[in-house]
């Protein structure tokens, strides 16, 4: 506690102000640390939906890239590779998904301290090493391509403020899955609510991909959401 917590208290105390992401994370942090409303400014993330909204050729394009059927399921994750970030589990998730959707493919973009795990764990299963893709760091200029490719986003973060993935996956029009975490419920449309799962709840993660990615529908109906929504 002296370490860690006693540190951020008194920084909290001591500055001008603490800039957040969302309404209910800047009350955590007035009721956390005793601040004045007025001390604590919202400041929520930006994107330009433009940039992610590829057109139809991108998602042939990448597909063929990584030898994907045009009605293979996909999942993507976009994030850092990191414990906060929930890559952990990835394993865990595609093997359930994979339970359900032998044909589904799993594509994991970013890279992080936890990457050579992640690759062990999943070189060491056949199945995984077979149908989960492990693209590292990719330039953010390509990043929408990636997105196109996917059918459903996921993120099973343990901890997160304002993730600017989930602006991008709107923006892309790729409905969600996530944890719900950190700010995240703020910034989404009741609607996506729907896809919001207990941070950790490997079973909720993978019940809510299987079931959005066998309901084109649904997945439809949240990316209109999405794309109004951001």
């Amino acid at each position: 506690w002296f370490k860690a917590e006693l540190p951020l208290a008194l920084t909290m105390r001591l500055v001008d102000f603490v800039v957040t992401g969302t309404k209910s994370l800047a009350q955590l942090y007035q009721r956390t640390f005793s601040l004045p409303p007025d001390r604590v400014r919202v400041v929520p993330n930006e994107i330009n939906p433009d940039r992610f909204h590829a057109p139809a050729e991108a998602r042939r394009a990448r597909r063929r890239e990584l030898n994907i059927g045009d009605d293979d399921p996909v999942v993507l994750f976009v994030h850092r590779l990191a414990p906060r970030k929930g890559a952990h589990h990835l394993p865990a998730i595609a093997r359930g998904v994979l339970d359900h959707l032998p044909d589904a493919r799993v594509l994991v973009v970013g890279d992080g301290p936890s990457e050579p795990e992640l690759r062990r764990v999943i070189c060491a299963d056949a199945r995984l090493a077979a149908r989960v893709h492990l693209a590292g760091w990719v330039p953010n200029a390509e990043v929408a391509s990636w997105y196109a490719a996917a059918d459903v986003f996921v993120m099973p973060s343990e901890e997160e403020g304002f993730p600017r993935v989930l602006l991008e996956a709107m923006a892309a029009g790729v409905p969600f899955v996530a944890a719900d975490v950190g700010g995240v419920r703020d910034i989404c449309d009741t609607a996506q609510h729907w896809g919001l799962v207990a941070a950790a709840d490997v079973n909720g993660f993978v019940e809510r991909l299987v079931s959005l990615l066998n309901d084109p529908a649904r997945r439809i109906a949240l990316a209109r959401v999405g794309r109004a929504h951001v």
